[in-house]
């Protein structure tokens, strides 16, 4: 990945790889920026002391982006 070739594996594991270009990039940043959010929620809500009706509501407001 780090010289713009990341190898990508099917259901069946069949493996091809393939040069990245720029509009992947973009969207792999995309990608882990928005995990990575959605892991600061989730370790809060692991951490917090909240009852189990907040947690459930907090959840599914993950789910709702």
């Amino acid at each position: 990945a780090r010289h713009g070739i990341i190898e990508d594996e099917d259901m069946l594991g069949n493996k091809t790889q393939r040069q990245i270009g720029n509009g992947d990039t973009q969207a792999m940043q995309h990608e882990i920026h928005e995990l990575k959010e959605r892991i600061k929620v989730l370790e809060r809500i692991a951490t917090d002391n909240n009852s189990a009706n907040d947690v459930s509501r907090q959840i599914e407001a993950l789910r709702d982006n």
